[in-house]
């Protein structure tokens, strides 16, 4: 697997807010958004890693959270799988982030985030526990959101400001989750610490 990095911080987005975590992000993406912040992740960047180096990698931090992202971590296809069963061995609780462009099979994770974009007509994996979209000049609820997710993620869909226009971005943020209770506004907590 294509490794970008591995470190400890803190989980700045979503329902994990401000609690320590692993992030093993792996590089290569199946999308190309124009506002990703994490390019670095694109196209054959990072290091070959075996699995269980990349499990016993996270061994050297505390946390118990093992957030692995990316790029998008589901083109590893059962690989992935095989890295959270490693971790899981050792302890962690392993949660993923994903664009939602491929099904994943929960019982292999403790906490799914499904990112939808643009990009994939907005498309959800169904087995996540959360929902996290972009606050860009584009995004609608009303159009972007599946109605049916309104009701099954309800509480657990988030509104993240795209980073360019971020004051901008919070205030349509605020205004969309007025118009619907369902929705959260979040932040990028580690951005705004200045911290990874």
């Amino acid at each position: 697997m294509k490794v970008i990095e591995i470190f400890e911080s803190i989980q700045g987005e979503g329902s994990f807010l401000g609690m320590p975590a692993i992030f093993v992000r792996l590089g290569g993406c199946n999308l190309h958004c124009p506002f990703c912040d994490t390019k670095e992740s694109w196209g054959t960047n990072g290091k070959e890693m075996e699995i269980g180096d990349i499990a016993a990698a996270t061994l050297e931090y505390k946390s118990e959270i093992v957030v692995i992202t990316g790029g998008e971590p589901s083109i590893y296809g059962d690989n992935l799988y095989k890295l959270a069963h490693q971790l899981k061995q050792f302890g962690k609780k392993v949660h993923l982030e994903t664009n939602g462009t491929a099904d994943v099979d929960h019982a292999y994770f403790d906490w799914i985030v499904c990112s939808p974009k643009e990009e994939s007509c907005y498309r959800i994996c169904e087995t996540a526990d959360e929902l996290k979209y972009v606050v860009t000049p584009n995004f609608e609820p009303e159009t972007c959101i599946q109605l049916a997710a309104f009701h099954q993620f309800a509480g657990h869909i988030w509104l993240q400001p795209e980073g360019s226009d971020m004051q901008n971005m919070w205030k349509r943020a605020v205004n969309m989750v007025a118009r619907h209770p369902e929705l959260r506004v979040g932040v990028q907590l580690h951005k705004l610490m200045e911290v990874r």
